[in-house]
């Protein structure tokens, strides 16, 4: 759990890019186009090209990927790297590990009122937050999906944007 949240930790600060001129750079290039290291690490390890797509997903995956390795992300993400909500939310659900009450290095997903459409890993929980870090959001308050960048966030544990919480089975 400690190696998940540290690896997500790394990436704090890194903003999305204008093309796919200087994807691994915090911020040179910065724009809001959706062209990220994490999709482009993201379709070398699955075969999808999702460049200029929103990428918080591909970050959750790949940050697996960095702490662990493919053929452990995908086993800890209960079936394979995912790059849509819901699909993470239904691998997640199948394996029996979807929860109500966080824990850190949870996978935190979020709801727009219909679907999971944002998501990102849990950090850190006290009595009544709980601290994540978010690909493809931002630094403002609240859930922003397509926010452009990786950023730290604190939600309150009744926030009722909070879906629920997929468990990798770290043991």
């Amino acid at each position: 759990i400690k190696t998940v949240i540290e690896t997500a930790g790394k990436w704090i600060g890194y903003l999305e890019k204008n093309s796919n001129k200087n994807l691994d750079d915090f911020t040179a290039n910065a724009g809001s186009n959706n062209y990220t290291c994490f999709a482009r690490d993201y379709q070398a390890h699955t075969g999808y090209a999702l460049q200029a797509q929103p990428w918080c997903a591909m970050f959750v995956s790949e940050v697996m990927v960095q702490a662990f390795g493919l053929e452990k992300a995908a086993k800890l993400l209960c079936g394979t790297l995912y790059h849509y909500c819901p699909d993470g939310v239904n691998q997640f659900k199948k394996a029996g590990r979807w929860h109500k009450n966080p824990e850190p290095g949870d996978v935190i997903f979020f709801t727009n009122g219909s679907r999971a459409y944002h998501t990102g890993l849990v950090v850190e929980v006290t009595a009544n937050r709980l601290k994540t870090v978010e690909g493809n959001t931002s630094g403002a308050s609240g859930v922003i999906e397509n926010g452009g960048g990786v950023c730290q966030k604190s939600y309150g544990l009744t926030d009722s944007k909070i879906m629920g919480y997929g468990r990798p089975d770290y043991s």
